[in-house]
């Protein structure tokens, strides 16, 4: 009797790495190790410090907060740092305070380059003198070290970006106390601000700033904070007048208020700090990082609106709120062209003591910048759909052309499985890389995009080499090459040439030159296998020898059967050959040894040069004018003459002599 096999047990291992999920969510959290405090208590710690920031500001009046002054007494404590200075008398719109036709909600995205201000600090760099145990003694630091804080911005200039949002911000109109004036209306902010130098990695320092934003004049006021520096609950303290201070206290005991409340009714299940600088919310876990802080002035710029493109439809003095009102809301109305959104702004951070603004006139000429430009965030979204129609397009005209070739193409002659597994493990291989580049240096995460773009316009290359490797002249449809090559460029001149594009790269035309440059050369090199062969100018130990079509016909090779049949004379008898007459000897010398046959897949006649017996092959048949004639016959090597174009069209759909079925090499 037979062993019975032993069953296959194919839900054993599925069980059991369902037993063990089990056990790891069902088990009791540890929590940290006895003596160490847990994240309720942090947030809780945080909950009660917040309150405190905000009985602080409820109590304080304007400019109640003053620096210590010269003649103080040595005991006197300063009372506040002074952080606003001049900087404001940039930003001051009139004697209203009002900023002729400004955006109103600024939600979106602005980028220029930013270069370091010494001019407050008399050119150098103020040393940093911190004590963390005294700032926040209640914080378990990761580390102290003054010389490991990020956000250390050390550079000279760079790159700056700002997103803006004002999507879901509170605001309020006026203050009892004061008259109504366009002046008090003020909603809260957030912006993301990215911002890079000449020795950061990946994308730079990004952090996440809160503050205040009045419409009418067109200034913001943002902050960061964390445990070591309550920023947003001291923003009133910044502001440059009266009106400006108790609008924006209004406003904070508002939103502070309902933030605190949020961060008690969440403390079990987010413990985070609701007003975080960082972006991804982990910057002020249980062992925070410290980090310079910033204080950032923005002041909006009025626009330049074309009144001319509004067909006189519109009002004046409503232009601007009519424009973000179709923006938002678009019903077709007739607006003009919605401007672009530009601002300038100024960055001090009081604790690592650089100053940084945006660069722009009037101390730079308009050439080296223009201060921050960009567009409103549905502007933006409407630039990214169009784009990505325009993409669309391309992809399906990609796919069209290929459809086109494929029905032109010959049957292929090698396997496709060794060729998508090499697909695959490349692609693979590149994913990662391509991910870890995210956080190399500028420099060489743009040389490794220029490689990469620079290895994937090769598209031709491989084309070439199969060309010289079987031989074959003609391969690809030239719509199709010159298709997919324009189309493959598309996309790089959007990125390299066009200045605000959807992802805010920079531009460089040098590059997509030496980019079109490539492709062009591949198109050529393609063009002179087509005319002078795919072997042409290659020495013959780069190849292996293979069948050539287009062969030089000689008379003297009909002993080693070179000579393709037809073409063979046949000898009649003796007689018949001594009595030719001088008049065919003279038609043969005429004709120049061409040679007619009948073609046997359109049935017309043939003519074919043939180098007579003991002539140079070099002299008749050589040069560019004989291989220019050879294109117009091809030779199997079962020695059958075709039209090259009749013998093309043949083996587009087989591989096969059309008069005795031999198998042929492929084109």
């Amino acid at each position: 009797m037979p062993p019975q096999p032993v069953p296959q047990q194919e839900y054993a291992r599925v069980v059991l790495i369902i037993v063990l999920l089990f056990f790891l969510y069902a088990s009791p959290d540890q929590g940290p190790p006895p003596g160490f405090p847990t994240a309720r208590d942090y947030a809780a710690e945080r909950i009660a410090v917040s309150r405190r920031s905000l009985d602080i500001l409820n109590i304080t009046k304007w400019q109640d907060f003053s620096p210590k002054g010269p003649d103080s007494s040595k005991h006197e404590a300063p009372r506040y740092l002074n952080l606003t200075g001049g900087k404001w008398r940039a930003v001051d719109g009139g004697e209203n305070g009002l900023m002729p036709d400004v955006y109103e909600n600024v939600t979106g995205i602005v980028a220029g380059r930013w270069v370091r201000h010494t001019a407050d600090i008399n050119g150098e760099p103020r040393k940093r003198v911190m004590n963390l145990t005294e700032i926040a003694p209640e914080t378990d630091w990761a580390f102290r070290g003054e010389e490991y804080w990020i956000r250390n911005i050390t550079g000279n200039e760079g790159k700056l970006m700002l997103k803006l949002d004002e999507k879901q911000a509170e605001e309020i109109g006026s203050v009892e106390d004061l008259p109504l004036s366009p002046v008090n209306a003020v909603r809260s902010a957030v912006a993301t601000i990215t911002i890079q130098d000449e020795t950061s990695y990946g994308d730079g320092w990004e952090m996440r700033v809160h503050g205040l934003h009045w419409p009418k004049q067109g200034v913001m006021l943002f902050t960061t904070t964390s445990d070591k520096f309550h920023g947003i609950y001291g923003l009133p303290h910044l502001t440059p007048s009266r009106e400006h201070y108790l609008s924006s206290q209004k406003l904070l005991n508002r939103t502070l208020e309902k933030a605190i409340e949020g961060m008690e009714n969440a403390i079990w299940a987010d413990p985070g700090n609701p007003f975080t600088s960082s972006p991804d919310n982990q910057g002020d876990a249980t062992m925070p990082v410290p980090h310079c802080e910033l204080v950032v002035y923005v002041q909006v710029y009025p626009l330049k609106v074309d009144l001319a493109s509004g067909a006189g439809r519109l009002d004046p003095a409503n232009i601007v709120h009519q424009i973000e009102q179709e923006i938002r809301f678009p019903n077709g109305a007739p607006i003009p062209d919605a401007p672009k959104l530009q601002m300038s702004t100024v960055m001090f951070s009081p604790d690592c003591g650089f100053v940084i603004e945006s660069k722009g006139p009037p101390d730079f000429s308009p050439g080296d910048g223009e201060h921050l430009f960009g567009m409103k965030q549905e502007l933006f979204l409407h630039d990214i759909r169009s784009w990505l129609h325009i993409f669309a397009l391309v992809i399906f005209a990609q796919i069209m052309l290929l459809k086109i070739q494929s029905k032109e193409a010959s049957t292929p002659s090698s396997s496709f499985g060794a060729i998508y597994v090499k697909f695959i493990l490349g692609l693979t291989l590149l994913l990662f890389i391509s991910l870890s580049s995210t956080s190399w240096p500028i420099p060489l995460r743009t040389f490794y995009v220029n490689t990469l773009s620079f290895i994937y316009l090769s598209i031709w290359l491989p084309q070439i080499r199969r060309n010289v490797i079987r031989n074959c002249r003609k391969a690809l449809l030239w719509k199709f090459i010159i298709g997919q090559s324009i189309l493959r460029l598309l996309p790089f001149a959007y990125f390299y040439l066009k200045e605000g594009n959807i992802l805010f790269a920079e531009t460089d035309w040098k590059a997509f030159c030496v980019l079109a440059g490539w492709v062009w050369v591949q198109i050529w090199v393609l063009v002179a296998q087509e005319i002078m062969g795919p072997r042409w100018g290659l020495p013959k130990n780069w190849y292996e020898e293979g069948w050539d079509y287009h062969p030089i016909l000689r008379e003297d090779n009909v002993e080693a059967g070179g000579l393709p049949i037809g073409l063979v004379q046949i000898p009649g008898s003796p007689t018949l050959e001594r009595t030719r007459t001088s008049e065919e000897l003279g038609r043969k010398k005429r004709d120049g040894g061409v040679r007619s046959v009948d073609c046997a897949i359109c049935m017309q006649v043939l003519e074919v040069p043939v180098v007579g017996a003991g002539e140079d092959s070099n002299a008749n048949a050589g040069g560019v004018t004989g291989m220019l004639a050879r294109r117009l016959y091809m030779v199997t090597p079962c020695r059958h003459v075709f039209h090259s174009a009749c013998l093309e069209g043949w083996m587009r759909f087989r591989l096969q002599c059309p008069i005795c079925r031999e198998n042929l090499p492929p084109l």
